[in-house]
């Protein structure tokens, strides 16, 4: 009985608007080819970026990508009822409050992650507990890297066995070298040994640079390189074994120079890339100075 009031309803509703019965279910089984096209796409775009774009950079990376627009509320429909979750599970972090009495520097930076220009404050970091290293088959391999916080871009790393001052001393060396940074520039980093070494501040003497350190075991206050670092894991460490430090150096570079710096949609640059970002920056800034 239901049924048949069903198809009577359905009848109606062709005589009303017009629509052959066999056109609408022609036009029904092509929505479905069309949406099954979608979310395959929508996969494809999600595991291209090893399951690390959330609604709102998928939503940028399907139309950069795929030319496909769609709205984030249709995507993130679509994500939840087939299980896309990124993968990151988050921790909490202790920290506390007060300046170790053996940090060589203030918080200058005081979490001011924002800049107006390039080469005015640097972060930097080094992976040095067993919770962050990037293992390899070999044994435990060791990065430092510097962002420029203007554009959040990689500007100087380095890799090792170890954990040393002279590997963060490398680190910023090649971050000099790059960039040629004006004196007085901020560069920030915690409180870990190769930091408040003596040749670490000797280095940063010579360049006259301005050291500025996080107050004891506060993470926050270097939050820009910590979510480096778990970018890192989350879309490139975790999906490899590395046999050795060779494979690890040469997954772990062509990550920052060809995915982080030149790919990847940062949502604090507007969904550009910091190298993205820095030539439209540059753009502008010449469009401006031939109108003056």
């Amino acid at each position: 009985m239901e049924l048949h009031k069903e198809a009577k309803s359905m009848s109606q509703c062709f005589r009303l608007f017009g629509v052959k019965r066999n056109g609408y279910y022609k036009a029904s089984k092509r929505l479905m080819k069309d949406e099954t096209a979608l979310l395959l796409t929508i996969k494809a775009c999600f595991n291209q970026h090893k399951q690390s774009y959330g609604r709102r950079r998928l939503k940028i990376a399907l139309l950069a990508d795929y030319k496909i627009r769609i709205s984030k509320r249709r995507l993130s429909k679509l994500m939840k009822a087939h299980g896309l979750l990124t993968v990151w599970r988050g921790k909490k972090f202790r920290y506390a409050t007060k300046e170790s009495e053996c940090s060589p520097y203030l918080n200058v930076l005081d979490r001011q992650f924002k800049c107006d220009q390039p080469n005015h404050s640097w972060v930097s970091d080094m992976r040095s507990t067993a919770s962050q290293d990037i293992r390899t088959l070999s044994g435990w391999y060791y990065l430092a890297a510097v962002m420029d916080l203007y554009s959040r871009k990689i500007v100087g790393f380095a890799m090792s066995h170890s954990a040393t001052a002279e590997l963060a001393c490398q680190a910023l060396q090649m971050a000099i070298a790059v960039r040629q940074p004006p004196a007085g520039l901020i560069i920030h980093s915690d409180q870990g040994c190769q930091y408040t070494s003596k040749i670490y501040q000797n280095l940063v003497t010579k360049h006259q640079l301005k050291g500025s350190m996080s107050r004891r075991g506060n993470c926050w206050d270097n939050a820009v390189m910590e979510r480096f670092f778990r970018n890192l894991k989350q879309e490139q460490v975790w999906w490899y074994s590395y046999a050795n430090h060779q494979e690890a150096q040469q997954s772990i570079s062509s990550y920052i120079l060809d995915v982080y710096n030149s790919t990847r949609l940062h949502s604090t640059l507007k969904y550009l890339s910091p190298n993205a970002f820095e030539a439209k920056m540059r753009d502008t800034q010449q469009s401006n100075e031939v109108v003056t």
